[in-house]
């Protein structure tokens, strides 16, 4: 096993959930964080092509999102090992990449997309179909407590 644990997050209330959660059994399971955040240029028929200075501050907003999300969660204390990625993708396919080595991938049950009637976000949907390591689907209205630790 790696000993990461890799979490989306995309700044809705359901991934800060899922980021405390994640940050809390990294801590609690002496794992590495993986922390990752997605963003896509907007697009759309007939818009201009992005000037480069609008992308990267689009890249810059997303990480600096992410750390403070982070920072909140307290993931910056105590020794715990975080790594942070900002990826120019769309989620799924960025957090089933970075979770091919992982021991857990974390996501919370709905995204930004939040179609609330659903069971499942679509993200996290596709994050259950394709992983290759076990998926914890963090919802915001659970209670929680430390489970054991992934096997070693």
């Amino acid at each position: 096993m790696s000993g990461r644990m890799v979490v989306g997050y995309d700044g809705s209330d359901d991934s800060r959930v899922a980021l405390s959660w994640a940050v809390t059994m990294a801590r609690k399971w002496e794992v590495d964080l993986v922390a990752v955040s997605c963003w896509i240029p907007p697009m759309a028929p007939g818009l201009p092509q992005l000037p480069p200075d609008f992308l990267a501050s689009l890249e810059e907003h997303t990480g600096a999102a992410l750390s403070g999300a982070l920072r909140e969660c307290g993931a910056f204390t105590d020794g715990l090992a975080v790594d942070t990625r900002v990826i120019q993708s769309p989620p799924a396919d960025a957090l089933l990449e970075e979770a091919k080595d992982a021991d857990m991938l974390v996501v919370g049950s709905h995204g930004r997309g939040g179609h609330r009637r659903m069971r499942l976000g679509g993200v996290a949907r596709e994050c259950v179909l394709y992983a290759t390591c076990p998926v914890v689907i963090v919802r915001p209205d659970a209670v929680w407590a430390a489970p054991e630790g992934p096997r070693r």
